[in-house]
């Protein structure tokens, strides 16, 4: 019975642990009081942001907005004026809200290993991870772009030598030419030919 019961206890425990800490959808749901951030802090959050925006919007953003304040922030690319994936992304608004949940999540359960697990799969597991100076942008588009361009003009290089063989096929053919002019060779015969019948003729 008092086994039954301490079984009890410590899944009542977990499930308490698990309560404690809140879970999200993503990071972009996550929200935090500004005023548990320092000021420099939030400066910083707001700088990184509007860098990153910038970047992921391949240096084109028609909306880049940050509030020091409330850590408010929008971000849209001109290019479809929707907002890239910052959710993903190290150096965004979302992850560095994510990343200080966390770390606040931790200080709130210290000695509470349950509960700092649940900090880790709750909240830092959705931190976003992605370097956004390694995203696909619109730029690299044209960088493939000359690098098909950089091999179409490989393959016509390299196609070059075919057509001086072709020359050397010409010149074979030249000199097969040049062997036929000696058809010429059966005059000789011809004239022998000739002079035998000239000769019956003088007989006669």
């Amino acid at each position: 019975m008092r086994a039954a019961f301490a079984a009890f206890a410590l899944a009542l425990t977990a499930v308490s642990a698990q309560d404690q800490v809140p879970k999200y959808e993503s990071s972009l749901n996550m929200t935090i009081d500004p005023g548990t951030v320092d000021d420099a802090t939030k400066a910083a959050w707001c700088n990184a942001q509007s860098n990153t925006c910038n970047t992921l919007c391949d240096d084109s953003p028609s909306t880049d907005d940050c509030g020091y304040d409330d850590l408010s922030y929008e971000c849209l690319c001109s290019s479809n004026d929707s907002a890239p994936g910052l959710q993903y992304y190290q150096q965004t608004m979302p992850t560095l809200i994510c990343k200080e949940l966390f770390s606040q999540c931790i200080q709130q359960h210290v000695g509470d290993a349950r509960s700092q697990r649940a900090c880790k799969s709750n909240i830092d597991d959705l931190c976003g991870t992605l370097n956004p100076n390694k995203a696909d942008v619109g730029s690299d588009d044209d960088e493939e772009d000359d690098d098909d361009d950089e091999a179409s003009e490989t393959t016509a290089t390299t196609a070059a030598p075919t057509a001086t063989d072709d020359s050397t096929s010409e010149d074979s053919v030249t000199t097969t030419d040049s062997d036929d002019l000696a058809g010429p060779t059966p005059g000789p015969k011809g004239v022998a030919a000739m002079a035998a019948l000239g000769l019956m003729v003088a007989l006669v």
